[in-house]
C-alpha cells in the first residue's frame, strides 16, 4: 500500500477529523487536501466521498470563521452530493444543513433559514417526522426563530424538539 491508497486518505480522513476537534486547523485542513487529491485521483473529482472532505473542509474553514472558502466548498459539496446522489438524498439534506450552519453564523439569516428549510423537508421525507436525525436542523432552526422573535414558532419547535429527545429516550 503506497501513499496514494485510498485506505491512506481514509486515515488521514480520521486523523484530520482529530485534529479538527483538538482546533490544530492547519493539520487537519494539510491532511483533507491530501486525502481529498488521492480520492479524486481514485474516484474522479464529482465523487460522493469527494464531496463529503470538502464538506469537512468547509466544517474547518466555518469554525475558523473563513466563510469565503466555507461558503466554496460548501457549496461544492453541495453540488457534487446532489449530482451523484439526487436532490432528495438525506447526504443532500445534511449538505444544506451544513451550509446553513455556515450562513448562521455569518448571521445571514435569510439564507440559512431557507436552506434550513429545504433541508428538513428531505430529512422529514426519509427519515419521517418525528426521528432524531431532524434535531441539528430543528434546533438551528430554533436558534434562527430566537433572533427573529416569532415566539409561536419558537414554541412550537421547542415542542416538537422535546418530543423527539424523549421519544429516543424511550
Amino acid at each position: 500500500m503506497g501513499a496514494d491508497h485510498i485506505q491512506v486518505a481514509l486515515s488521514q480522513i480520521n486523523l484530520a477529523d482529530l485534529y479538527k476537534l483538538q482546533k490544530n486547523a492547519l493539520k487537519a485542513e494539510r491532511l483533507y487536501k491530501r486525502s481529498m487529491e488521492i480520492e479524486v485521483d481514485a474516484f474522479g473529482p464529482n465523487h460522493p466521498q469527494v464531496a463529503l472532505i470538502q464538506r469537512a473542509l468547509a466544517d474547518l474553514y466555518t469554525i475558523e470563521e473563513k466563510y469565503t472558502k466555507a461558503e466554496q466548498f460548501n457549496k461544492q459539496a453541495l453540488a457534487n452530493i446532489e449530482k451523484a446522489l439526487g436532490p432528495n438524498h438525506p447526504e443532500t439534506g445534511e449538505s444544506l444543513y451544513k451550509m446553513a450552519e455556515m450562513y448562521y453564523l455569518k448571521k445571514n439569516y435569510n439564507k440559512a433559514i431557507e436552506l434550513l428549510n429545504r433541508s428538513l423537508l428531505i430529512k422529514e421525507n426519509f427519515y419521517g417526522n418525528e426521528n432524531i436525525n431532524l434535531l441539528p436542523t430543528l434546533e438551528l432552526m430554533f436558534n434562527l426563530t430566537k433572533t427573529q422573535g416569532d415566539k409561536k414558532k419558537l414554541k412550537v419547535l421547542k415542542s416538537r424538539i422535546k418530543r423527539i429527545r424523549s421519544k429516543d429516550q424511550s
